[in-house]
């Protein structure tokens, strides 16, 4: 695994993206990709410009460790999603225009260390609840029920710095997400133009959907 320490360093040295930005001439939303670790690729030469701003090598901008993670998701989970629509046209909350009755679904996950060596864990995964952010945002809770069984799991990942469990963290569960909501998509009818509140645009049902974010709850995967 590898990610850029560009959050850090900026922290490190009281700095604002803002303020780099501008000096260093990247623009603002490039930048916060970066220090995000959302970015699968940097330029040449913004690294060369902030390393020179940051008077640092490259070797403290990137942290690497040899471990690498894949996830794959269960192609057949066994599922099932009812309809509601009970008042979602007015209030656009989700839990009102469809419930989870079950989500169960596996994920492989293949270890590969540095000496080439792989390994494989297989997680039972099940849908535990919705949880509200807001009253318009909410958030599909999953568990793993078979967490006990992989500790040797647990023991690579915790074999990593805070950063890059955080980034193993968001890596699973944007993954997550979008295999989350695309299934649910494809087993709802869609509401077509959707006014939740006054002054705020047009939105559909699968709109919103696909905005939710899932989250893992874990204490393999966890945020630091």
């Amino acid at each position: 695994m590898i990610r850029n320490r560009l959050s850090e360093l900026l922290s490190e040295r009281g700095l604002k993206i803002s303020r780099v930005a501008k000096d260093v001439k990247i623009a603002r939303s490039s930048l916060t990709s970066m220090a995000q670790n959302d970015s699968e690729m940097i330029r040449y030469d913004a690294i060369d410009k902030l390393c020179s701003y940051l008077h640092i090598s490259p070797s403290e901008f990137f942290e690497h460790n040899p471990i690498n993670f894949d996830f794959t998701f269960d192609e057949e989970p066994n599922y099932k999603i009812n309809d509601v629509f009970e008042g979602f046209e007015v209030t656009a909350n989700i839990t009102h225009a469809f419930s989870i009755e079950n989500f169960d679904f596996e994920i492989l996950v293949d270890v590969e260390l540095d000496n080439r060596q792989k390994l494989n864990f297989d997680l039972d995964v099940s849908y535990k609840e919705t949880e509200k952010i807001t009253n318009s945002q909410h958030r599909f809770i999953f568990t793993i029920k078979n967490e006990d069984e992989n500790i040797g799991l647990k023991k690579y990942v915790d074999s990593l710095s805070a950063g890059l469990k955080n980034l193993l963290f968001k890596k699973i569960n944007q993954k997550l997400s979008g295999y989350v909501s695309e299934i649910i998509v494809k087993n709802i009818d869609d509401i077509e133009e959707l006014f939740p509140n006054k002054g705020e645009k047009s939105t559909t049902l699968h709109k919103e959907i696909l905005q939710t974010d899932s989250r893992l709850s874990s204490d393999i995967f966890k945020e630091y």
